[in-house]
């Protein structure tokens, strides 16, 4: 009896020790990087190295205007430095001209019938006055 608890102590150590190398050699023990030798020569390079990723700008500005429309010219190019000042596009101004047009008769419209307004006033003021002269008349 005591040769099997031998036995079976000796085959449950030893499978152990198996369970525990093979845990420690998949999960624990990192591989050393594998590296890679070349044989360098001076030429010219011929290989193109294409990779993905995300190209994040140093500085990065929020241009504001007073108002929107299409750009008809850029005055600016990337990267390039500019002075306080300088205009750096110029936008269509097709509509606010329209815009500016319609706002001018308007406006004339209206001052036309202000003056129209002022002339009724001033009849409206002869014609009371007229009215006054003869209501004093008769008292």
């Amino acid at each position: 009896m005591k040769k099997i608890s031998y036995y079976l102590i000796l085959i449950v150590a030893v499978g152990t020790a198996l369970i525990a190398y093979w845990v420690y050699s998949r999960y624990v023990r990192e591989e050393a990087p594998q590296l890679l030798f070349f044989k360098v020569e001076r030429g010219d390079l011929r290989e193109v190295v294409k990779v993905r990723g995300e190209v994040a700008p140093q500085k990065e500005f929020d241009l504001e205007f007073p108002f929107s429309g299409i750009i008809e010219k850029i005055f600016a190019k990337e990267g390039q430095e500019v002075k306080e000042d300088e205009p750096l596009m110029k936008l269509e101004t097709t509509d606010l001209a329209l815009e500016i047009n319609r706002l001018k008769a308007q406006s004339a419209r209206a001052e036309a019938g202000k003056e129209n307004a002022e002339v009724q006033l001033e009849q409206y003021q002869a014609a009371m006055e007229s009215q006054q002269a003869k209501l004093d008349e008769l008292k």
